[in-house]
């Protein structure tokens, strides 16, 4: 089964803790055909509702049999098969509507997920009390051997 792991990153940002790159090499180091997909995100307010919107147009279903988002915003991707892996935190905006809005979306696209993980005690918090939703915690690895064990956590 071919696998898709998927972030966002704003263009010249700081780099996120783990890259869906990396992730696909170790997939693909357990024998799964693996695939990386970067989506750019513009920071702030301007634009997010369409940046939000334009998320939930991606159908993946015919390109990827599991789809392995590794942020939230990536998380508003559709699939049926879906493992969510949260690796970094979700900043909110200081605008009270668009983050509600902006939680009920990535609430919804959690929703959708077979499973859901999270790098940190904080995040599964966060999660649970954000979001509504039941998180394990799959630690970020620090080295291949450790990048090996989370990807055959991943894929079941």
């Amino acid at each position: 089964m071919k696998m898709m792991t998927a972030e966002t990153f704003v263009p010249f940002g700081k780099k996120p803790a783990l890259s869906a790159a990396s992730l696909a090499r170790w997939l693909e180091a357990e024998g799964a055909a693996a695939e990386a997909v970067s989506l750019p995100l513009s920071p702030g307010k301007e634009g997010e509702l369409a940046q939000l919107f334009s998320r939930r147009l991606f159908h993946l279903e015919h390109a990827c049999g599991l789809l392995i988002p590794l942020d939230l915003t990536a998380a508003l991707l559709p699939h049926p098969h879906k493992v969510v892996w949260m690796t970094g935190p979700f900043p909110l905006l200081g605008d009270e509507i668009l983050d509600q809005y902006r939680l009920r979306a990535v609430t919804r696209g959690l929703g959708e997920a077979e499973k859901i993980f999270a790098a940190g005690e904080e995040l599964a918090d966060w999660l649970a009390q954000s979001c509504h939703v039941r998180a394990e915690l799959l630690p970020l690895p620090r080295d291949d051997r450790a990048g090996r064990e989370a990807a055959r956590r991943l894929m079941g």
